[in-house]
């Protein structure tokens, strides 16, 4: 194990055992390969992603029955304390971020700005009316024939507990026990479940790992949590769909104009080191897309993107990390279940109507300037 895995490892454990705050930030900042380097993310991954959801640091969900009519629904509920927990842990965590962006080391490390963001991720999964109205947002959003949103109750929700639908996992539909086919039309339909969420609403989950959805049927799948989601503006939405666009057809010219776009002025490189910025970005798009169906993979491209912006200094705006984030979190799903799905061509396909919508609507607000 290398030297810098070991050291996000030995950081993953010390936040689990800090207290909630500290794991769910773990948990996000496992994600942050544009900031960090890739081994010291798999690191913190390794020792706390598990941890933290797994264990339920924030809330634990139980099944009830409802008095009088019998009807099962699942209850989620904040631990006791949480939220008092996570303000002194995220307190602590800012001051921490301050101290550490003096360090020389740091240097070119946005750590302010990216602790600030892991708390305010943090800090929403204990707004259970939000997740509440997130649920509403999702069943509103989804092909309803394929896929499964539990309805929230109202009546029996508050800002602590979050009753809604209870949906159960059938082992009988699980991923492991379904053939090939069945299983790549499952995971079809999650592919492009979240990518409708991204390119069409601009409104996503961003965290859909196994215990967060499953397959109810072949082809037919249920998303259960709502607690981690983020929302692009029109224009944030736009620039990261043609970014893809330039990604999924090898246009890497396309794909640079439009991450650069999202980045504040303080954050690009300087200007003798933005041609070889470009030429870096550009030849990655290209490559990525001349690559063979089951060698592509995203979290290699996302690491190695990530690793080029921080050589050359950039940082773009973190609403255009999040997608990537999102998925990132069924890459590996996709790769042990249906490798030979081609995510690109279904992205590709998923494009269209979003991109032309947005187009239309970018240069109408031009004309009328």
């Amino acid at each position: 194990m290398g030297v810098a895995r070991t050291i996000g490892r030995a950081t993953g454990r010390a936040l689990d055992l800090l207290g909630p705050g500290y794991a769910k930030a773990g948990q996000i900042l496992s994600t942050r390969k544009d900031i960090l380097p890739a081994e010291i993310c798999a690191g913190v991954a390794d020792a706390v992603v598990r941890a933290g959801d797994g264990c339920g640091s924030v809330a634990r969900v139980t099944r009830e029955v409802r008095p009088g009519t019998g009807t099962p629904y699942a209850r989620k509920t904040l631990r006791p304390g949480v939220r008092s927990s996570l303000e002194r842990n995220l307190r602590t965590l800012r001051r921490g971020a301050r101290l550490v962006a003096r360090v020389p080391a740091a240097r070119g490390i946005p750590v302010v700005e990216m602790t600030e963001d892991v708390s305010m991720s943090v800090a929403s999964q204990t707004d259970l009316l939000r997740e509440r109205e997130s649920l509403h947002r999702l069943r509103s959003m989804v092909d309803a024939e394929r896929v499964r949103v539990p309805e929230p109750l109202d009546d029996a929700s508050s800002a602590d507990n979050l009753a809604m639908e209870w949906l159960e996992a059938d082992p009988r539909t699980a991923l492991a026990v379904l053939d090939e086919r069945d299983r790549e039309e499952t995971m079809t339909v999650l592919v492009q479940a979240l990518l409708r969420m991204i390119f069409v609403h601009g409104f996503f989950h961003c965290d859909l790992h196994p215990g967060n959805w499953w397959p109810t049927a072949p082809g037919r799948i249920a998303i259960v949590d709502a607690g981690f989601m983020y929302e692009l503006t029109p224009t944030d939405r736009w620039h990261f769909i043609e970014f893809f666009y330039g990604m999924a057809f090898g246009d890497g010219e396309h794909a640079f104009e439009h991450m650069v776009a999202t980045a504040h002025p303080d954050m690009l490189p300087a200007p003798d080191r933005m041609a070889a910025f470009r030429e870096d970005v550009v030849r990655l798009v290209e490559a990525q897309h001349d690559a063979p169906v089951d060698t592509f993979d995203l979290a290699t491209f996302g690491a190695e993107l990530f690793q080029v912006q921080r050589r050359h200094r950039f940082r773009g705006d973190t609403a255009f990390i999040f997608p990537l984030i999102a998925l990132l979190s069924i890459e590996g799903q996709l790769k042990e279940f249906s490798p030979r799905l081609d995510f690109q061509e279904i992205a590709r396909r998923e494009l269209g109507r979003p991109l032309l919508d947005l187009r239309a609507r970018f240069a109408l607000a031009d004309l009328r300037r």
